[in-house]
């Protein structure tokens, strides 16, 4: 993980989801990244079950990390190790909602043969 970003408190104000996904997405390895775009054509070859095992999975390390988060900021963020705890419950929130928009795609694509949000997903 990488220094977090600096927040810019205009485009805060404008669009608040967007500054922080461009936080989150900033703070994530290129690995990450790379899974992030690539999940999409993955899924498709995925049976439900796995699907819902994605989604599960993906449900649990988020709620873990926001815990975490929740904890850190209740008691303070006084050392790096809380820091980096909280910046990793903002990327962690963010891969959840990308993962629950794939997912979605996915279920719908398979039930009605159309996925709309799938190219224009990052």
């Amino acid at each position: 993980m990488t220094d977090i970003p600096v927040l810019d408190e205009r485009a805060l104000e404008e669009d608040p989801h967007a500054e922080y996904d461009r936080l989150a997405r900033a703070q994530m390895t290129e690995k990450q990244l790379a899974d992030l775009e690539e999940m999409p054509n993955r899924v498709t070859f995925l049976s439900m079950d796995q699907l819902k095992e994605v989604a599960v999975d993906a449900r649990k390390t988020c709620d873990e990390v926001k815990a975490i988060a929740m904890e850190t900021i209740e008691d303070g963020v006084e050392t790096e190790l809380q820091a980096q705890l909280l910046r990793r419950s903002m990327a962690a929130e963010y891969l959840w909602r990308r993962i629950c928009l794939i997912l979605a795609d996915e279920f719908q694509r398979r039930r009605t043969g159309v996925a709309p949000r799938a190219k224009a997903m990052n």
